[in-house]
């Protein structure tokens, strides 16, 4: 057996919609707030969480403390040094990009701090439907 590459392949606009950001920027706040009131029966989290499968994915605590996960994506996205992550120019759609987040595994999980960590919990979250990233 060995090991396997993962990751996240992801395309979007090079120039995120700031007006979508900012959305973004005010859900997640709510869905944190809302955590860190630790509802256990979880209704209003529920509620706030139309996007994605977070319920499912993330107990309230691991919700609670993703505060930072919006700016932390937004540097992978904006090539932020990542030693696990690459953009190009995508040719096919003018301003798009792709970008590429992902290492190798031998079945754990990615590191929380790495860019693949990172798009993991943005794409679980949301954040790539809210954000227009396919």
């Amino acid at each position: 057996m060995g090991a396997d590459l993962c990751g996240f392949i992801m395309c979007g606009p090079k120039q995120l919609d700031k007006k979508k950001v900012e959305k973004a920027r005010k859900w997640l706040a709510k869905v944190v707030a809302q955590a860190k009131k630790k509802d256990t029966q979880g209704r209003e989290l529920k509620r706030l969480l139309d996007y994605g499968n977070v319920v499912e994915q993330y107990d309230v605590e691991a919700v609670a403390g993703m505060g930072t996960l919006l700016d932390d994506f937004l540097r992978v996205w904006d090539d932020g040094c990542f030693r696990d992550q690459m953009s190009r120019d995508f040719p096919f759609k003018k301003g798009w990009q792709i970008v590429v987040a992902g290492e190798q595994t031998w079945g754990d999980g990615p590191e929380p701090e790495s860019a693949w960590g990172i798009s993991e919990r943005a794409s679980t979250m949301g954040l790539f439907e809210m954000l227009g990233i396919e």
